[in-house]
């Protein structure tokens, strides 16, 4: 896993991988929950409390199916 400062860090190093490695380079398989370096507390909070509810509604999709 690798993290980036900002989008264009990572498809920078994304694209440099790619190029330079033997193996395959696989993107993310699922969205991610992004928070700049400026976030404050709250936002925190509140990007934590919106994944709790991303992974709870993703766990009863798996159990309807």
């Amino acid at each position: 896993m690798l993290i980036f400062p900002d989008l264009n860090a990572a498809n920078i190093g994304y694209k440099l991988i790619q190029k330079l490695s033997e193996t395959a380079v696989l993107g993310p398989r699922r969205a991610a929950h992004a928070l700049p370096r400026s976030a404050t507390v709250e936002d925190v909070v509140r990007m934590t409390a919106l994944v709790v509810m991303d992974v709870q509604r993703k766990a009863n999709d798996r159990r309807s199916c």
